[in-house]
């Protein structure tokens, strides 16, 4: 199935949830909100959507998340997270099993958290602004590096200054960002201790 396949199954899917999207968007009016769904109710209804939530989340969740802001009124900028409970048990792992198998899947863990750091919230889509000539732009970031612009591109309506003889500074308001935390986690000790015995 392709993103566009999965897409349409989540309109689908949401079209039962119509009246709660637009409860949770009149809730939290251009702020975020939550549509909380059982994993059960989705493998009922569309056993291959429920299988593209486990092997593919990022993709799956994210056409989702667009499915979504599809059953919103017009003009409503209410940001709907997407939120799957009640995996099966045969997802769940113990953190020190946890292995190149599962990275990038879909899995639960009961865990205790060692040592949370201050939540902080982390672009996805930067956008800066020449100081030269005043050109926005937007570059996508992931997790793990900060990427800044190379040069004000003048095909696109900018200057085409390189970094060197111009700053770029960054927009936060005109940012795509997302809520990011980062936490150390550790099996519970009870766990930890049947698992050596074994």
């Amino acid at each position: 199935m392709d993103q566009e396949g999965i897409y349409q199954s989540w309109l689908d899917l949401l079209g039962q949830y119509h009246n709660e999207i637009k409860s949770i968007a009149d809730e939290h009016p251009n702020g975020t909100g939550s549509l909380v769904l059982s994993y059960i109710e989705i493998l009922q209804a569309d056993p291959d959507l429920a299988q593209y939530v486990i092997e593919e989340p990022d993709i799956t969740i994210g056409q989702g998340e667009s499915a979504i802001h599809y059953y919103q009124d017009p003009g409503n900028e209410t940001y709907i997270r997407l939120c799957i409970r009640d995996l099966p048990g045969t997802y769940n792992r113990m953190v020190h099993n946890i292995n190149d198998h599962d990275v990038g899947k879909l899995r639960t863990s009961e865990v205790i958290m060692v040592k949370p750091l201050e939540p902080t919230v982390w672009p996805i889509v930067a956008s800066f602004r020449c100081k030269s000539c005043g050109f926005f732009q937007e570059i996508e970031q992931d997790k793990h590096t900060w990427t800044e612009p190379l040069e004000c591109p003048k095909d696109q309506g900018g200057c085409g200054k390189r970094a060197g003889q111009t700053k770029f500074i960054f927009d936060v308001n005109k940012s795509v960002r997302e809520d990011l935390q980062i936490c150390w986690v550790q099996d519970p000790l009870e766990d930890l201790q049947q698992a050596q015995q074994c």
